[in-house]
């Protein structure tokens, strides 16, 4: 029932431009809370406790779940949202190259929440997460990569090496932490020998 641009926005995975991979990420991460709703109401599932972003890709969940809480029968103001929000997030960030990580010009963010898609959470709340507003960033850009990170109570990379390495590319969020410090942590990734 779709219409051909909505549909659109899923013909693909990779390979559209700014506004086509903006639109499929918004549609994961909040499409995607609303989905899990969905379905909980359906099948009587119990409600999520942690959500789990891989990446920055479904980053806007946080946004979603925030919205959630700020409109509920008792609403939350945006720091107290932000914080429950923050209590219930994983990061892991798996990409240690800058040019793996989706960034936005950050008119392009604003154009969509502008539009309504979250309400009762401020614009800029919303811009502020994924501004590069630290040394070497460019505040002019909206990284889903930064916003993961603000938005989650803990983040891991996927190896030792690259939890070391994720320390290194995001130390600007913590200014006058020693490397060793960020509060970025490893999980190895397995593989499953007999069937690998």
């Amino acid at each position: 029932a779709n219409d051909d641009a909505a549909r659109g926005i899923t013909d693909r995975l990779y390979g559209g431009g700014g506004d086509h991979r903006l639109q499929q990420e918004l549609l994961l991460g909040m499409g995607g809370v609303k989905a899990l709703r969905v379905y909980q109401r359906l099948t009587g599932t119990p409600a999520p406790e942690v959500f789990h972003t891989n990446e920055g890709h479904a980053g806007f969940l946080g946004i979603e779940r925030i919205q959630e809480l700020m409109s509920s029968e008792a609403p939350l103001s945006w720091s107290e949202a932000l914080a429950a929000g923050r209590a219930s997030t994983v990061f892991t960030t798996h990409t240690p190259v800058p040019a793996g990580i989706d960034r936005f010009e950050a008119v392009q963010i604003r154009h969509f929440f502008d539009a309504g898609l979250a309400p009762d959470v401020p614009v800029e709340k919303v811009l502020e997460l994924g501004r590069e507003n630290y040394d070497g960033g460019n505040p002019a850009v909206f990284n889903m990569a930064v916003m993961g990170l603000r938005l989650a109570q803990r983040a891991n990379g996927v190896a030792k090496l690259h939890g070391v390495v994720s320390r290194e590319m995001f130390s600007g969020l913590w200014p006058g932490f020693d490397h060793s410090e960020i509060p970025i942590t490893s999980v190895t990734n397995g593989v499953h020998v007999p069937t690998w």
